[in-house]
């Protein structure tokens, strides 16, 4: 793949997980019908787990996507792949408490963590 079209797909993928992000914490927020055709989105977005720090999981999903995007335009090299690796461990972790905890998965938090894991092999193959 050539660098710059690498490029315009890790933008246009990171724009797609901030407006994933924006949508579930829409939904999160005022609680409105919630579209997902996944399976158990409801159920995770209501868990005990679905808030850290007073805010919803996916107001911090937003904020991971948009400094993301800010370390890659920069070309910050080191810190956008320090961010990526804090991006893919973590949506680990959020999808091990949704099997092993919850019971449920949230098809557009796997979503997301594809996004994630699909920019990070993109931008180290470009690296």
């Amino acid at each position: 793949m050539e660098n710059k079209k690498a490029k315009k797909l890790i933008v246009f993928l990171i724009f797609l997980g901030l407006f994933i992000s924006s949508y579930l914490t829409y939904y999160k927020l005022n609680a409105n019908p919630f579209a997902c055709n996944f399976g158990g989105c409801d159920k995770v977005q209501n868990s005990e787990y679905s808030m850290m720090l007073g805010l919803p999981v996916a107001t911090w999903g937003m904020i991971y996507y948009v400094i993301l995007l800010v370390l890659f335009l920069r070309g910050l090299d080191l810190l956008t792949k320090l961010w990526l690796g804090w991006g893919i461990l973590y949506s680990t972790y959020l999808t091990y408490i949704e099997i092993f905890f919850i019971h449920a998965v949230c098809g557009w938090c796997a979503i997301s963590y594809l996004i994630i894991c699909i920019v990070t092999y993109l931008y180290l193959k470009k690296a």
